[in-house]
């Protein structure tokens, strides 16, 4: 009866090591045989066990425990399963909240993304106006991410990006058809529906200033803001201060026609821009001028040299951007 027994087990014990694949599992099914199969042999009549231990077909318990094994398997295959793909899903998108100073731009270069996707993403129409303690929503993968809206359905989704709704559905574990508004889903492999990006110049409709057309700022240098629009020590400052070695170009922040070159108080040299539509920039505290009066310029053209002329503690741009006469936040403006 014990050699019976103990070939059993040793048997059991291979069938486990070829598929279990987890310790712990393995452990927990040979206990269970061993208690399965000794409880069969004490309570079977003797003659049954005499007969048993004669013959060479399994005794019955082994196929429930077989069984028993093949579906403790299946459902820890399953569990591990899903929880790889809850894994996979929370590390697709990474969430970013705004700090002051941030642009929409200057974000999507520091994760390596297209500025157009990830306005598209949050839901952004005018990437010149984003709030500090925003957050966004950064994909991490090969996709999109679109926000369910009233109405959508699995196979809406699936025509609008090309992508098989079951893809959808299982990337983003979703147990209903029925999508919850508002929440947001991984379009694996999908392109971003981004809309034409129009060439210079370039003219971005603000509905929050009851349609007044403004060019599409790019940001003069690249350097440190060291003090942004509003109230500060000595008064209101009507512009942005941004620091950066002394004789860094500055180019104007979009195209149109230079108006004015001079020096000015305070300001030290300096120049503006008309972009049209009552709208201009002004650059100042310059160490010199790279454009005469009269002059078109594209956006990105060279237009100064960054200086500490005028009332200036050190190199650093002054940046204005005027609308009819009404000095703007120019952060609201730059991408």
């Amino acid at each position: 009866m014990d050699n019976t027994r103990g070939i059993v087990l040793q048997r059991f014990v291979l069938k486990l090591n070829a598929g279990a694949g987890i310790a712990a599992l393995r452990t927990f099914l040979i206990f269970t045989s061993l208690a399965v199969g000794g409880l069969f042999l004490i309570i079977q009549p003797a003659g049954v066990a005499a007969q048993q231990s004669g013959s060479t077909d399994h005794p019955s318990y082994l196929g429930q425990l077989e069984r028993y094994r093949n579906h403790t398997l299946e459902h820890f295959r399953l569990e591990e399963e899903r929880q790889a793909r809850a894994s996979r899903l929370e590390d697709s998108i990474q969430l970013h909240k705004i700090q002051r100073g941030e642009t929409l731009g200057g974000i999507a270069n520091v994760y390596g993304v297209e500025l157009a996707s990830l306005a598209y993403w949050n839901n952004i129409t005018n990437p010149h106006r984003i709030r500090e303690g925003d957050v966004l929503h950064i994909l991490t993968v090969e996709g999109t991410l679109h926000q369910v809206a009233k109405g959508d359905t699995l196979t809406a989704l699936a025509s609008r990006y090309s992508v098989d709704k079951q893809k959808i559905s299982d990337f983003n574990m979703l147990e209903a058809a029925l999508l919850e508004e508002g929440n947001r889903l991984v379009i694996p492999g999908a392109k971003t529906l981004t809309g034409k990006v129009e060439k210079e110049p370039a003219v971005l409709t603000l509905a929050s200033r009851g349609g007044v057309q403004a060019p599409v700022f790019r940001w003069p240098l690249w350097g440190t803001i060291t003090s942004h629009y509003g109230m500060r020590a000595g008064g209101f400052h009507f512009g942005l201060d941004i620091a950066a070695p002394y004789g860094t170009v500055v180019v104007s922040a979009a195209s149109g026609i230079i108006d004015y070159t001079g020096v000015q108080r305070g300001y030290g040299l300096m120049l503006t821009v008309d972009h049209g539509n009552g709208w201009s920039s002004l650059y100042a505290h310059n160490s010199s001028l790279l454009v005469s009066e009269g002059q078109r310029v594209s956006a990105g053209t060279p237009v100064a040299k960054v200086g500490a002329s005028g009332n200036a503690t050190g190199p650093h741009l002054h940046l204005e951007i005027i609308q009819h006469g009404k000095k703007l936040d120019p952060m609201a403006y730059l991408p």
